[in-house]
């Protein structure tokens, strides 16, 4: 008899385990309709840290439907996204499943079903909550732009703040959300109107040098400070805010500011050496706690490395994290960012592709000068530039859009805006993504030429559009290489 207790007593402590093992996890069940992304990526949350640069991702079944399984250590945001294209935000607490819904058309629905359902939905309805969505706090303080006065910028971002928690704290009260949702929505709400707070002072401070400032230095100067009197961005408990980073680096050019005493003009000559980033690390390691400062190092890598300007400083930094913290949980996700900018650099040392082809850039200043030189009845037209992120993140599907457009004896010319001084880097990137069809760098005349067709004295790149063989466009906007099913659509190929 004492045989049997002992068999189901070990059954029971097995399954006892393993149900506890399973509570460390969280299970999100999703479905996505609409334009169904091949993958959908979302954050990582590392004790309770959210960034989307440290993420995983999952493929939707045929019917949208997809799984997520996350070890949470602690409640948190978690961020879905595909290809920096932002979805919605879920928060998520320990030992608890999710059920959400994804719609993709013209405009993104991110819905939660469930007990916190409307704490979700009102918290995705905020102007801002991630780098992904608005960004640097700019939704907010460009509200303030024409504000004068220091204080009653102040007072009108308190009462903002306060409107937004009220809504929260009604449904803490109703039992709706646990105390721990609503301290993070709180410390997350805090961080970033203080946020907002200091970005108003740095925007100033940034516009001071052209004489544009609408408040005097004392003011401007006051309100960068207040924002770390209001939330220390030494706390750890900045970690668990999607502002972190932004946070913690209006932070660090307040001390290099206030205190290293280093102006725009000392900061420009950082940035020309290609010693920025450096210098920017040095301060974090001096200003911040070990913690706060290994995840800032990491964050800044990650997110410079997004932008695909592919420096080797990067690269060397990248060396001094791994050996200052040899057992980071963030060094394979920022091996992710830093492994393209390695190979970037080890392309360098091959030959261009046999189907790149330059142009001389003296000859053709006119998009009719090109089309007479290609002879063709269509040609497709890539506008672009060295520093546009966006432009490069179109350029990792240019072998979709070769192919497309050669199969239809369509050519690609591809016009750079760069001036004199990056040629260099031009190429580079040319030769990196190994672009395929006519490439040159515009002269002024094909500047302006381009500035009047779009209709104004600055254009933002990347620009795609078709012209015919007299150099006159057909279709004044297009999609670019990401997108080739509509652009077939477009091109009626």
């Amino acid at each position: 008899m004492n045989y049997y207790f002992k068999i189901i007593f070990i059954v029971l402590a097995i399954n006892f385990i393993s149900c506890d093992k399973e509570k460390d996890f969280v299970v999100i069940n999703g479905k996505i309709s609409g334009d169904i992304p091949q993958q959908i990526e979302y954050s990582l949350p590392i004790n309770g840290i959210d960034f989307f640069g440290i993420n995983d991702s999952v493929q939707p079944d045929s019917l949208g439907n997809f799984k997520i399984k996350l070890e949470l250590e602690k409640t948190s945001f978690v961020e879905f996204f595909n290809d920096l294209k932002y979805y919605g935000t879920l928060i998520t607490e320990p030992h608890k499943n999710y059920n959400i819904k994804i719609d993709i058309k013209d405009s993104i629905d991110f819905n939660v079903q469930g007990k916190t359902q409307e704490a979700n939905k009102i918290y995705n309805q905020l102007s801002s909550k991630t780098i992904l969505d608005g960004g640097h706090f700019l939704a907010e303080f460009s509200k303030y732009k024409s504000e004068s006065v220091g204080t009653a910028i102040k007072e009108k971002i308190r009462k903002t703040k306060e409107k937004e928690l009220s809504q929260f704290k009604q449904l803490y009260k109703d039992e709706k959300i646990s105390s721990n949702f609503y301290q993070l929505i709180k410390n997350d709400r805090d961080y970033y109107y203080a946020g907002v707070l200091g970005g108003i002072g740095y925007n100033n401070y940034a516009l001071s040098e052209y004489g544009r400032n609408k408040l005097t230095e004392k003011q401007y100067s006051l309100l960068w400070r207040e924002m770390f009197d209001m939330k220390s961005a030494t706390d750890k408990k900045l970690l668990s805010s999607p502002w972190f980073y932004y946070y913690t680096e209006l932070f660090l050019r307040y001390k290099d500011y206030s205190v290293e005493k280093n102006r725009i003009d000392d900061l420009k000559k950082f940035t020309a050496s290609g010693k920025y980033n450096t210098h920017l690390i040095n301060l974090a390691n001096k200003y911040l706690p070990q913690s706060n400062y290994e995840y800032f190092f990491a964050a800044h890598l990650i997110f410079v490395s997004t932008y695909n300007n592919f420096e080797k400083e990067l690269i060397d930094l990248f060396q001094v994290f791994k050996e200052e913290f040899p057992n980071s949980r963030y060094t394979n996700y920022i091996k992710t960012y830093i492994s393209p900018i390695i190979a970037y650099h080890e392309k360098q040392n091959e030959n261009f592709n046999k189907d790149t082809i330059f142009l001389d850039h003296q000859k053709f200043t006119s998009l009719y000068s090109i089309a007479q030189e290609l002879q063709s009845e269509r040609i497709y037209v890539d506008i672009w530039a060295s520093w546009c992120a966006p432009c490069k993140e179109e350029f990792k599907h240019s072998d979709d859009l070769y192919n497309l457009l050669q199969s239809n004896n369509i050519p690609v010319v591809y016009i750079s805006i760069d001036e004199e001084n990056r040629i260099t880097k031009w190429k580079e990137i040319i030769k990196f993504f190994n672009l395929k069809g006519y490439h040159l760098r515009a002269e002024k005349a094909l500047v302006d030429e381009l500035k009047e067709l779009r209709g104004t004295k600055n254009f933002g790149v990347p620009w795609h559009f078709v012209i015919d063989d007299e150099g006159n466009i057909i279709e004044k906007y297009v999609d670019g290489a990401s997108n080739t099913k509509k652009l077939k659509s477009q091109l009626k190929l």
